[in-house]
């Protein structure tokens, strides 16, 4: 018997798979939970699914009105992209976004809840953005922002993946992070742009007060002051 392909987070058409279900049909077809596009849901086998034969949970093409009424918007389309590039091999940028492990959270599987996360897109220059290029497509890590915006944030993502000398080796932040527990942009805007030793940036607890750096320039002259 071969394995079932997981298919949870893809979208076939008004369909986005939700979950799979502990049983199997007569066949011995493995069977997907799915959320309509019209607020639905139905269980459907993988073979329609990747076949084609599935669509929409009995509503049609041109049926049952979509409850939040916005299929056409360009809201909704960022949607079901989002879903196709995290949960489809056969999505052109599958291999920047679900190829890399970027996922969809579970809410953000029906539109609505989406929707009344995100809110409408401000303007037409406005796409959805990940604060943190490698979290997932989730309320508390996106927002809507322009191209610029979101060019700020890749280029500060480059920064918090280089690697710097800390306690003898060399680290990304995001490995300094998870031997400290200090968030690796509070550790990267300490180092980079505060100036402070790498190992005070990643080990002094924030809203600590009292601090002062060592490297600063104020710092330099009290030192000299004293020699």
């Amino acid at each position: 018997m071969t394995k079932a392909a997981n298919l949870v987070g893809r979208v076939f058409d008004r369909l986005t798979v939700v979950s799979r279900q502990p049983e199997r049909d007569k066949r011995w077809n493995v069977l997907w939970l799915c959320q309509c596009a019209c607020g639905g849901q139905r269980v459907v086998t993988s073979n329609k699914l990747l076949a084609g034969r599935a669509r929409s949970c009995g509503c049609g093409p041109r049926g049952a009105p979509i409850v939040h009424g916005m299929a056409g918007t360009r809201e909704y389309r960022v949607w079901r992209a989002m879903h196709r590039r995290c949960g489809s091999p056969a999505d052109k940028n599958w291999d920047l976004y679900g190829g890399r492990g970027i996922k969809v959270c579970q809410r953000w599987g029906r539109f609505e809840a989406f929707q009344a996360d995100m809110g409408p897109r401000p303007s037409p220059t406005h796409s959805i953005d990940r604060i943190d290029n490698d979290g997932p497509y989730a309320p508390w890590n996106c927002r809507w922002a322009t191209k610029a915006e979101q060019s700020r944030n890749r280029r500060r993502s480059r920064h918090l993946g280089a690697r710097v000398d800390f306690h003898g080796e060399r680290l990304t932040y995001l490995e300094i992070e998870r031997r400290t527990g200090v968030s690796r942009k509070t550790i990267w805007s300490r180092h980079v742009l505060l100036g402070w030793p790498i190992e005070d940036a990643a080990t002094v607890p924030v809203g600590v007060k009292g601090y002062h750096n060592p490297l600063s320039p104020r710092a330099r002259e009290r030192q000299k002051e004293r020699t």
